[in-house]
């Protein structure tokens, strides 16, 4: 489950603020499994925050890097400028087993 899945896409507001919350308990019932660097922001409030300059709401997308090293590991690095157009936000993925690009 992930909140940025197709099935959300036209969904009204109360609908997807559902989804949000359901997406939230998730996160909240897998938090000790997850590694570290996610657990430092993804239960903070400024994560969820629009009003934060800091959250990755509306940002836009700057770049999006991926690559594999010698031993066939894939990493992604994602660029973001921030909602307010006052800084980026990046987000570098390691050791990624899957991922797809629609």
């Amino acid at each position: 489950m992930y909140i940025l899945s197709r099935d959300i896409d036209h969904l009204e507001y109360e609908a997807f603020r559902v989804k949000a919350n359901e997406y939230r308990e998730y996160l909240a019932s897998i938090k000790d499994q997850l590694n570290l660097h996610p657990k430092e922001f993804v239960f903070e409030d400024w994560y969820r925050s629009s009003k934060s300059h800091k959250c990755p709401h509306d940002s836009w997308l700057d770049k999006l890097v991926v690559s594999e090293d010698d031993n066939n590991e894939v990493q992604i690095e994602i660029r973001l400028l921030g909602a307010y157009h006052d800084g980026y936000i990046t987000f570098r993925y390691s050791s990624v087993q899957y991922y797809s690009l629609n």
